[in-house]
């Protein structure tokens, strides 16, 4: 078969497949296959608009591809003097739908509008980045308004590095663009540069972190119709968010704000669509303010994640959520001495120590993942004390993930205790836990057992350098980062499959990391 008189519908399709690198060499095979390739080339290069053009200009004089995507890097103050006549010569010639711009100042990025309007008018993605540690404001004492229009755009990404100490006026950007649907921004210290997007009736996704500014300050529309996916992150102690009250339809809300910000939360109209919910606060103020967990629940009939971390929560009776696939608290604390779950469609839970003592879930046959926070109590009370009785209350969990983020390495758990086997345990990960071998002795007997994974851990191998423990259940093992405490030693305790087998690893000090790939991962480590 002839590939080279393939329909172009055909080779569009398989050409879609393939990488940047092979769509260039099949360009080269012959003129046909180069005129179906070269409009993914287009699409998926980017060219970089830099001053080395300059001695290549014939070059792009005879260049034909309609480059879709744009990337400047502004320098300093006459760069854009200097890129002018590169700029020239490729305005009439491609009409790029992705623009990336690097290290302006709003009059710079105004002048580049003004210019090459055309651009502007077709750019469906804009990403900018706004820089002053290099250039400066052509005006540092006026306050500035620039005004842009981008009818076609739908996606946009701001980020700055500003610190405010090259002006005095206000140096503000409007952006209007009717079509947006997508805004992400990252704030600076410079509270004079301030983004404004005044038309926000089609956005469906905003994801914003704020330092000295606020949400009000950027978003001046009231109508958010259309939007479903919020994520907002306000250094303020004293944000303002009410502007959370106006979006009915959100689906996602992710939220890090002050402890006042729990008050509006639970007035939020949205909350009968909202699918995912995050919330943490950043500030500890003399004030606490609890969320009402019980409430919340019962209004967002749909929920079905929830993650919280450090503040307090309240119930009242029974927790009814029967949507929720996926609970996650850290650093939480609930006021009440009972927490009752009803969650029959819980898959996935992560909690701490403190509230698994006081939590019973019920009518739940579906939990899969658990996570627990040790909060510095030792390995052996945690399981025969709560761990274990409420594993064999629900042997549906095949992932347990153990982790202690204030270990000390001093008290090492000694795991002397009888407990229950897990019968479904598939998947068991300790980060950050000091234990010793008795441990590896008890889990060896966890005949579901397949996969174990050590981060950061610290293991007590006694006085004996050739005891090893067997895992004979066990198919992988991932070691990323630890201790051995004890006699110096030249293998690694814990053997994995069949007797003969092992892992091999490298020994500094008392740090260790595993040499076998095929068994581990080495690295530093994560949570």
């Amino acid at each position: 078969m002839d590939l080279t008189s393939l329909p172009v519908e055909i080779l569009e399709e398989i050409f879609s497949k393939l990488n940047h690198r092979s769509l260039l060499e099949a360009s080269l095979v012959c003129h046909y296959w180069k005129l179906v390739v070269e409009p993914l080339i287009a699409r998926r290069s980017c060219l970089n608009i830099n001053l080395k053009m300059l001695d290549h200009l014939e070059v792009l004089k005879d260049s034909i591809r309609k480059y879709q995507s744009v990337l400047i890097v502004n320098g300093q103050n006459d760069y854009w003097d200097k890129i002018r006549e590169i700029l020239n010569l490729l305005y009439h010639r491609i009409k790029p739908r992705y623009l990336r711009i690097r290290g302006v100042l709003s009059d710079q990025l105004y002048r580049f509008y003004s210019d090459y309007g055309a651009w502007f008018d077709e750019l469906e993605s804009i990403n900018v980045g706004m820089d002053d540690r290099f250039t400066s404001y052509s005006s540092e004492t006026e306050d500035e308004n620039f005004h842009l229009f981008l009818p076609k755009l739908k996606t946009l990404t701001w980020y700055e590095c500003l610190y405010g100490t090259l002006h005095t006026g206000e140096k503000s950007v409007t952006v209007e663009a009717p079509n947006l649907e997508v805004v992400d921004i990252d704030d600076s210290l410079d509270p004079a540069a301030v983004l404004k997007i005044p038309y926000c009736k089609k956005l469906k996704r905003i994801g914003c972190l704020f330092y000295t500014k606020m949400f009000r300050n950027t978003f001046i529309d009231d109508e958010f119709a259309h939007l479903q996916h919020l994520t907002v992150s306000c250094a303020y102690t004293n944000d303002d968010l009410s502007f959370l009250e106006r979006m009915d339809n959100l689906r996602t809300l992710e939220l890090t704000c002050s402890q006042s910000g729990l008050r509006v939360i639970e007035r939020l109209k949205s909350l009968n669509h909202l699918r995912a919910l995050q919330i943490s606060i950043h500030d500890q103020s003399l004030e606490r303010v609890s969320l009402n967990l019980t409430r919340l629940c019962s209004l967002a009939t749909k929920i079905e994640r929830i993650e919280f971390i450090n503040f307090e929560i309240r119930t009242f009776g029974t927790v009814i959520a029967e949507q929720l696939c996926s609970l996650k608290f850290k650093e939480v604390k609930i006021i009440e001495q009972d927490f009752t779950l009803f969650a029959p469609k819980l898959k996935v839970l992560s909690i701490p120590l403190s509230i698994l003592a006081t939590t019973h879930i019920v009518n739940n046959e579906r939990l899969s993942e658990f996570y627990l926070d040790l909060e510095s109590t030792y390995l052996d009370t945690a399981f025969q004390n709560y761990l274990s009785p409420f594993l064999q209350q629900h042997a549906t969990v095949a992932a347990l993930i153990l982790r202690n983020p204030c270990r000390n390495d001093q008290n090492i758990s000694q795991f002397k205790v009888r407990c229950e086997i897990p019968r479904a345990i598939e998947r068991l990960e300790l980060r950050k836990v000091a234990l010793d071998l008795d441990f590896f002795r008890y889990i060896s007997h966890w005949y579901s057992l397949k996969h174990l994974s050590l981060d950061r851990v610290t293991i007590d191998c006694g006085r004996n350098a050739e005891q090893v423990v067997d895992l004979p259940c066990v198919t992988s093992i991932n070691v990323y980062s630890g201790t051995l405490v004890g006699i110096e030693r030249e293998h690694f305790p814990l053997r994995i499959g069949c007797p003969e087998s092992g892992v091999l690893f490298e020994r500094h000090g008392d740090y260790f990391h595993t040499m076998d790939s095929e068994y581990a991962l080495a690295g530093d480590g994560y949570d």
